[in-house]
């Protein structure tokens, strides 16, 4: 008999209370989000006001939704399961072929971090390395995960485009994965295919989809921790395939176990009795399953005669002071990258501590209101870019400077409908806390370390899920 979810427990008064402060964080974070993107828009990116126009055809689609829901009327529409397992297949088949035709006839143009990677991957493959990218890997082991996989793949196939095919394979499956949360949550067949179409759109024309880094291959185990979660499954298979979902994801990206960790949370922290026992399994499955990828990285390391070298290794603190530099508002900034080299040799200690007290003294320089002006401008340039590519407007292709304007107009559209159902998702019963406190923690990541809008992508499985699964369509399908 399946486990019983979140959603039909009898919470205690204190535990309601937790999950009621979880509501409220997320109902803050959205809410202010959507005020920089909107209200603060023209005047913390005033280059970028005419996005704003994008924003009456996400208000009317939203609107629309409620309507429609509040109608009655989205009751007298079902779509029966034999229908929709033909249609989201067919969709989800007919993207895949659509990437394939795509990758085998246009290369792509690569740049900063994903051509070093490249240029690493096709070295190795001629048992070589790029002597010009070695200190690139010793100051940044986080991309060594992403690396080696993809040095594997090519190796295995003998050629990078497989590697390109993967990564857009991996973000359909994720888009698919999406859908069937959504069903999972809202028992509607007809809001899980909406919600196919949507991600296919917004998530598979993304130019973040088809160019191989960790964004396009994090998604999927994003993604699929979501969907163990909501899936009824009894509690140790659901405990396992959650513990290696976590493993192979911080493999690749660190920040693939923030769904995760708010799972955790919410499971274990905010409820009011846990079993030890389950506590136990927990804990046993994720020593076995991190252990696991401890030993299969130290592996895939020495196969391509890599060591790590700590007192050059950049750690967190160097991304907070990324995010918190005040000279390009939370982005890369080369003064933290000269100060990196410049303490190269040093302990890690003492390297953190630079890297912290920088942080400490932008936030220290700005004050209570230069702060929150900061963090509102830094909000409005990673969640309000619809393109998720730095507001990017100029394209290479022939055909796209034809529609391009049409295009990212289309996507901002999108990226404002997002963003304008968010908040339904505070209101509603069925929608897991965890999934808010997983936003949260999005959010709160954003604000704190080193942002760019292309840092959304990976997470749109949270975006997405939250999204559709709060509205109320077809509910009377069987489950």
């Amino acid at each position: 008999m399946p486990e019983k979810t979140e959603s039909t427990r009898q919470p205690s008064r204190r535990t309601g209370w937790r999950q009621q402060s979880v509501t409220l964080l997320y109902l803050l974070s959205v809410c202010f989000i959507i005020g920089c993107t909107t209200l603060f828009f023209p005047l913390l990116e005033p280059t970028h006001a005419r996005f704003l126009w994008a924003l009456l055809p996400a208000a009317i689609g939203v609107a629309a939704c409620v309507w429609w829901q509040n109608s009655g009327k989205c009751e007298r529409f079902h779509l029966s399961d034999k229908a929709f397992w033909l249609t989201s297949t067919a969709i989800t088949a007919l993207a895949i072929s659509g990437f394939i035709v795509l990758l085998l006839n246009y290369e792509q143009t690569y740049f900063s971090d994903s051509l070093i990677i490249r240029e690493q991957v096709e070295a190795l493959m001629r048992n070589t390395t790029c002597p010009e990218h070695t200190h690139y890997f010793q100051m940044y082991p986080n991309n060594m995960g992403i690396t080696t996989l993809f040095c594997f793949v090519a190796r295995l196939t003998g050629s990078w485009k497989t590697v390109e095919l993967l990564g857009a394979l991996l973000c359909v499956l994720s888009v698919w994965l999406i859908s069937l949360t959504v069903r999972n949550i809202s028992i509607s067949n007809i809001l899980s295919l909406f919600a196919l179409l949507f991600g296919i759109f917004y998530v598979g024309t993304s130019i973040i989809a088809v160019n191989p880094y960790t964004h396009n291959y994090g998604i999927f185990f994003v993604a699929l921790s979501l969907f163990i979660y909501t899936r009824p499954m009894p509690f140790l298979p659901k405990c396992v395939l959650l513990s290696l979902t976590a493993a192979i994801g911080y493999y690749l990206k660190a920040t693939t176990l923030i769904p995760l960790l708010a799972i955790a949370m919410m499971e274990f922290r905010f409820r009011s009795l846990v079993s030890l026992r389950r506590i136990g399994m927990v804990a046993v499955c994720l020593a076995v399953c991190f252990g696991l990828m401890v030993v299969a990285r130290r592996a895939a390391w020495r196969s391509v005669q890599y060591e790590a070298n700590p007192r050059v290794a950049t750690s967190l603190p160097y991304f907070l002071a990324l995010g918190q530099n005040s000279e390009t508002c939370g982005r890369f900034s080369f003064r933290i990258m000269h100060l990196s080299e410049h303490l190269e040799g040093q302990s890690v200690a003492v390297r953190n501590a630079a890297f912290a007290s920088d942080a400490a003294h932008s936030v220290a320089e700005r004050g209570l209101l230069g702060n929150l002006l900061f963090q509102a401008h830094k909000t409005a340039q990673t969640w309000g870019d619809g393109t998720l590519d730095d507001f990017r407007t100029i394209y290479q292709n022939g055909l796209m400077q034809r529609i391009g304007w049409a295009f990212v107009m289309a996507r901002q559209a999108a990226n404002y409908f997002l963003l304008l159902l968010l908040p339904v998702a505070a209101f509603s019963r069925r929608v897991p806390r965890a999934l808010l406190l997983a936003f949260v923690g999005v959010f709160l990541y954003l604000a704190l370390f080193e942002a760019h809008p292309r840092y959304l992508f990976m997470f749109m499985p949270i975006l997405i899920t939250a999204a559709f699964a709060s509205l109320k369509f077809d509910t009377c399908r069987r489950a």
